[in-house]
């Protein structure tokens, strides 16, 4: 995930979502942003 946020922006849960195909859903992804994207 932190790949993908990182090509993408962790504002853009859509291109992460897209990269990742059906690894994780959606809020999985959220979850992930709103823990890891406060050290961005």
């Amino acid at each position: 995930m932190t790949v993908a946020f990182g090509k993408t922006g962790f504002e853009n849960l859509t291109g992460a979502k897209e990269l990742l195909g059906n690894l994780y859903d959606y809020g999985q992804l959220r979850l992930f942003r709103a823990v890891h994207g406060k050290r961005q």
